[in-house]
Protein backbone atom coordinates (compact mmCIF):
# COMPACT_ATOMS: atom_id res chain seq x y z
CA UNK A 1 0.00 0.00 0.00
CA UNK A 2 2.82 2.39 0.88
CA UNK A 3 4.41 1.78 -2.52
CA UNK A 4 1.20 2.62 -4.35
CA UNK A 5 0.82 5.87 -2.42
CA UNK A 6 4.42 6.84 -3.19
CA UNK A 7 3.99 6.26 -6.93
CA UNK A 8 0.78 8.30 -6.91
CA UNK A 9 2.50 11.19 -5.13
CA UNK A 10 5.38 11.18 -7.64
CA UNK A 11 2.95 11.08 -10.56
CA UNK A 12 0.90 13.95 -9.18
CA UNK A 13 4.07 15.98 -8.58
CA UNK A 14 5.22 15.51 -12.18
CA UNK A 15 1.82 16.49 -13.51
CA UNK A 16 1.60 19.48 -11.19
CA UNK A 17 5.03 20.70 -12.31
CA UNK A 18 4.10 20.26 -15.97
CA UNK A 19 0.92 22.25 -15.41
CA UNK A 20 2.73 25.06 -13.57
CA UNK A 21 5.02 25.87 -16.52
CA UNK A 22 4.52 26.49 -20.22
CA UNK A 23 6.35 25.81 -23.47
CA UNK A 24 7.24 27.43 -26.78
CA UNK A 25 7.47 25.45 -29.98
CA UNK A 26 7.59 26.26 -33.65
CA UNK A 27 9.54 26.28 -36.89
CA UNK A 28 12.17 28.83 -37.92
CA UNK A 29 11.92 29.71 -41.63
CA UNK A 30 13.63 31.83 -44.24
CA UNK A 31 11.43 34.92 -44.73
CA UNK A 32 11.89 34.84 -48.51
CA UNK A 33 11.80 31.17 -49.47
CA UNK A 34 9.89 29.90 -46.40
CA UNK A 35 12.40 27.06 -46.26
CA UNK A 36 13.26 25.80 -42.75
CA UNK A 37 16.36 27.30 -41.09
CA UNK A 38 18.41 24.69 -39.19
CA UNK A 39 20.77 25.50 -36.29
CA UNK A 40 19.04 28.78 -35.46
CA UNK A 41 19.21 29.84 -31.80
CA UNK A 42 15.95 30.69 -30.05
CA UNK A 43 16.59 32.25 -26.64
CA UNK A 44 14.35 33.73 -23.93
CA UNK A 45 16.68 36.56 -22.99
CA UNK A 46 15.64 37.23 -19.39
CA UNK A 47 15.86 33.53 -18.53
CA UNK A 48 18.95 32.67 -20.61
CA UNK A 49 16.95 29.62 -21.65
CA UNK A 50 16.66 28.43 -25.21
CA UNK A 51 17.05 25.82 -27.92
CA UNK A 52 18.52 25.30 -31.38
CA UNK A 53 16.35 24.43 -34.37
CA UNK A 54 16.78 20.95 -35.83
CA UNK A 55 17.51 20.16 -39.52
CA UNK A 56 13.80 20.81 -40.27
CA UNK A 57 13.85 24.16 -38.52
CA UNK A 58 11.77 22.86 -35.61
CA UNK A 59 12.47 23.62 -31.95
CA UNK A 60 10.86 23.44 -28.52
CA UNK A 61 11.61 25.17 -25.22
CA UNK A 62 9.96 23.59 -22.19
CA UNK A 63 9.52 24.29 -18.47
CA UNK A 64 9.09 28.06 -18.81
CA UNK A 65 7.59 29.96 -15.89
CA UNK A 66 4.39 31.85 -16.82
CA UNK A 67 4.99 35.45 -17.83
CA UNK A 68 5.64 37.80 -20.74
CA UNK A 69 9.02 37.50 -22.45
CA UNK A 70 11.20 38.75 -25.27
CA UNK A 71 12.54 35.98 -27.49
CA UNK A 72 15.71 36.49 -29.55
CA UNK A 73 16.24 34.43 -32.70
CA UNK A 74 19.61 34.29 -34.44
CA UNK A 75 20.97 32.26 -37.32
CA UNK A 76 24.19 32.13 -39.28
CA UNK A 77 23.87 34.50 -42.24
CA UNK A 78 20.59 35.99 -40.96
CA UNK A 79 19.63 39.22 -39.23
CA UNK A 80 18.80 38.86 -35.54
CA UNK A 81 15.11 38.98 -34.67
CA UNK A 82 13.56 40.15 -31.38
CA UNK A 83 10.02 38.95 -30.70
CA UNK A 84 8.48 40.92 -27.85
CA UNK A 85 5.49 40.37 -25.57
CA UNK A 86 5.44 36.59 -25.96
CA UNK A 87 2.98 35.35 -23.35
CA UNK A 88 3.59 32.01 -21.62
CA UNK A 89 0.71 30.44 -19.69
CA UNK A 90 0.86 27.52 -17.28
CA UNK A 91 0.05 24.18 -18.88
CA UNK A 92 -0.01 25.64 -22.39
CA UNK A 93 2.26 25.65 -25.45
CA UNK A 94 2.80 28.91 -27.35
CA UNK A 95 3.30 28.51 -31.10
CA UNK A 96 6.06 30.79 -32.41
CA UNK A 97 7.29 30.53 -36.02
CA UNK A 98 10.05 33.12 -36.56
CA UNK A 99 10.93 34.36 -40.05
CA UNK A 100 14.58 35.26 -40.63
CA UNK A 101 15.90 37.64 -43.28
CA UNK A 102 19.18 36.81 -45.02
CA UNK A 103 22.12 39.00 -44.02
CA UNK A 104 25.14 37.34 -45.60
CA UNK A 105 25.37 36.00 -49.18
CA UNK A 106 25.70 32.28 -49.67
CA UNK A 107 27.03 29.74 -50.72
CA UNK A 108 29.41 28.86 -47.91
CA UNK A 109 32.46 29.59 -50.05
CA UNK A 110 31.98 33.34 -49.52
CA UNK A 111 34.76 34.75 -47.30
CA UNK A 112 32.20 36.66 -45.23
CA UNK A 113 30.56 33.39 -44.20
CA UNK A 114 33.83 31.82 -43.10
CA UNK A 115 34.61 34.88 -40.98
CA UNK A 116 31.26 34.48 -39.18
CA UNK A 117 31.90 30.80 -38.51
CA UNK A 118 35.38 31.59 -37.20
CA UNK A 119 34.23 34.57 -35.13
CA UNK A 120 31.84 32.39 -33.16
CA UNK A 121 34.49 29.89 -32.05
CA UNK A 122 36.67 29.86 -28.94
CA UNK A 123 40.43 30.36 -29.19
CA UNK A 124 41.19 26.69 -28.54
CA UNK A 125 39.29 25.69 -31.70
CA UNK A 126 40.69 28.55 -33.78
CA UNK A 127 44.26 27.47 -33.03
CA UNK A 128 43.61 23.88 -34.08
CA UNK A 129 41.73 24.97 -37.19
CA UNK A 130 44.51 27.37 -38.20
CA UNK A 131 47.00 24.51 -37.96
CA UNK A 132 44.74 22.42 -40.22
CA UNK A 133 44.33 25.35 -42.62
CA UNK A 134 48.10 25.46 -43.11
CA UNK A 135 47.97 21.82 -44.23
CA UNK A 136 44.73 21.71 -46.26
CA UNK A 137 42.44 24.69 -46.98
CA UNK A 138 39.45 22.64 -48.15
CA UNK A 139 39.63 20.39 -45.10
CA UNK A 140 39.82 23.52 -42.95
CA UNK A 141 36.63 24.96 -44.46
CA UNK A 142 34.72 21.70 -43.97
CA UNK A 143 35.88 21.33 -40.36
CA UNK A 144 35.24 25.00 -39.55
CA UNK A 145 31.60 24.61 -40.58
CA UNK A 146 31.28 21.25 -38.82
CA UNK A 147 32.75 22.66 -35.59
CA UNK A 148 30.45 25.67 -35.63
CA UNK A 149 27.24 23.67 -36.02
CA UNK A 150 28.38 20.89 -33.70
CA UNK A 151 28.76 23.39 -30.87
CA UNK A 152 25.11 24.46 -31.24
CA UNK A 153 23.87 21.04 -30.09
CA UNK A 154 23.82 21.69 -26.36
CA UNK A 155 23.33 25.42 -26.01
CA UNK A 156 21.52 26.38 -22.83
CA UNK A 157 22.14 27.39 -19.26
CA UNK A 158 20.71 24.50 -17.31
CA UNK A 159 23.42 22.43 -15.55
CA UNK A 160 22.87 19.28 -17.60
CA UNK A 161 23.24 21.06 -20.96
CA UNK A 162 26.35 22.84 -19.72
CA UNK A 163 27.78 19.46 -18.69
CA UNK A 164 26.99 17.91 -22.09
CA UNK A 165 28.41 20.98 -23.85
CA UNK A 166 31.71 20.54 -22.02
CA UNK A 167 31.95 16.88 -23.07
CA UNK A 168 30.97 17.83 -26.62
CA UNK A 169 33.72 20.47 -26.75
CA UNK A 170 36.28 17.90 -25.58
CA UNK A 171 35.12 15.55 -28.33
CA UNK A 172 35.39 18.28 -30.97
CA UNK A 173 38.93 19.15 -29.86
CA UNK A 174 39.91 15.49 -30.16
CA UNK A 175 38.23 15.24 -33.57
CA UNK A 176 40.24 18.20 -34.84
CA UNK A 177 43.40 16.71 -33.40
CA UNK A 178 42.73 13.43 -35.21
CA UNK A 179 42.12 15.28 -38.50
CA UNK A 180 45.40 17.13 -38.08
CA UNK A 181 47.30 13.90 -37.39
CA UNK A 182 45.75 12.33 -40.49
CA UNK A 183 46.98 15.24 -42.62
CA UNK A 184 50.44 15.04 -41.03
CA UNK A 185 50.53 11.31 -41.81
CA UNK A 186 49.90 12.00 -45.49
CA UNK A 187 52.76 14.48 -45.65
CA UNK A 188 55.17 12.57 -43.37
CA UNK A 189 58.28 10.68 -44.35
CA UNK A 190 58.05 6.90 -44.39
CA UNK A 191 60.13 6.70 -41.22
CA UNK A 192 57.65 8.95 -39.38
CA UNK A 193 54.38 7.33 -40.48
CA UNK A 194 54.42 4.46 -37.98
CA UNK A 195 54.70 6.77 -34.94
CA UNK A 196 51.96 9.08 -36.22
CA UNK A 197 49.66 6.14 -36.94
CA UNK A 198 50.18 4.75 -33.43
CA UNK A 199 49.48 8.15 -31.91
CA UNK A 200 46.32 8.48 -34.01
CA UNK A 201 45.14 5.02 -32.97
CA UNK A 202 45.55 5.89 -29.27
CA UNK A 203 43.68 9.13 -29.78
CA UNK A 204 40.78 7.38 -31.54
CA UNK A 205 40.46 4.94 -28.64
CA UNK A 206 40.17 7.85 -26.21
CA UNK A 207 37.78 9.61 -28.55
CA UNK A 208 35.54 6.53 -28.78
CA UNK A 209 35.30 6.36 -24.97
CA UNK A 210 34.44 10.07 -24.78
CA UNK A 211 31.75 9.70 -27.45
CA UNK A 212 30.21 6.76 -25.59
CA UNK A 213 30.12 8.84 -22.42
CA UNK A 214 28.21 11.58 -24.22
CA UNK A 215 25.76 9.15 -25.78
CA UNK A 216 25.13 7.42 -22.45
CA UNK A 217 24.34 10.75 -20.80
CA UNK A 218 21.90 11.57 -23.59
CA UNK A 219 20.25 8.16 -23.23
CA UNK A 220 19.93 8.62 -19.46
CA UNK A 221 18.29 12.01 -19.90
CA UNK A 222 15.88 10.72 -22.56
CA UNK A 223 14.98 7.80 -20.30
CA UNK A 224 14.21 10.23 -17.49
CA UNK A 225 12.04 12.38 -19.76
CA UNK A 226 10.24 9.29 -21.03
CA UNK A 227 9.37 8.22 -17.49
CA UNK A 228 8.02 11.70 -16.76
CA UNK A 229 5.90 11.58 -19.91
CA UNK A 230 4.54 8.16 -18.98
CA UNK A 231 3.57 9.42 -15.53
CA UNK A 232 1.91 12.48 -17.03
CA UNK A 233 0.05 10.30 -19.53
CA UNK A 234 -1.35 8.07 -16.81
CA UNK A 235 -2.63 11.07 -14.89
CA UNK A 236 -4.14 12.57 -18.07
CA UNK A 237 -6.15 9.38 -18.53
CA UNK A 238 -7.54 9.75 -15.04
CA UNK A 239 -8.41 13.41 -15.68
CA UNK A 240 -9.93 12.77 -19.13
CA UNK A 241 -13.32 14.32 -18.34
CA UNK A 242 -11.77 17.51 -16.92
CA UNK A 243 -9.45 17.91 -19.91
CA UNK A 244 -12.24 17.42 -22.44
CA UNK A 245 -14.48 19.85 -20.54
CA UNK A 246 -11.77 22.54 -20.65
CA UNK A 247 -11.19 22.00 -24.38
CA UNK A 248 -14.93 22.16 -25.02
CA UNK A 249 -15.19 25.48 -23.17
CA UNK A 250 -12.29 26.83 -25.21
CA UNK A 251 -13.86 25.82 -28.52
CA UNK A 252 -17.17 27.43 -27.50
CA UNK A 253 -15.40 30.63 -26.57
CA UNK A 254 -16.08 30.31 -22.87
CA UNK A 255 -12.60 29.49 -21.65
CA UNK A 256 -8.93 30.41 -22.01
CA UNK A 257 -6.61 28.83 -24.60
CA UNK A 258 -5.89 25.29 -23.45
CA UNK A 259 -3.09 23.09 -24.77
CA UNK A 260 -4.75 19.71 -24.39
Amino acid sequence: MKKIVFVLIVTLSVFAFAQSTGSIRGTVKNATSLEPVPAANIVIESLSKGAASDPNGKYIITKIKPGTYTVKVTGLGYKDVLLENIVIKAGETTQLDPLLTTRVPFPDTKPEVWSIYNGELDGKFKKQLDEIKALDTKKYQALLRKTYFNRLRFRGNDPFKIYLSEINDEIMEMELQSEKLALEYKNAKSSEKSAIKEKLNDLLNDLFAKREKLKQNEVDELTKELEELKSSLELRKKKKDTIIERRLEELLGNGEIFDW
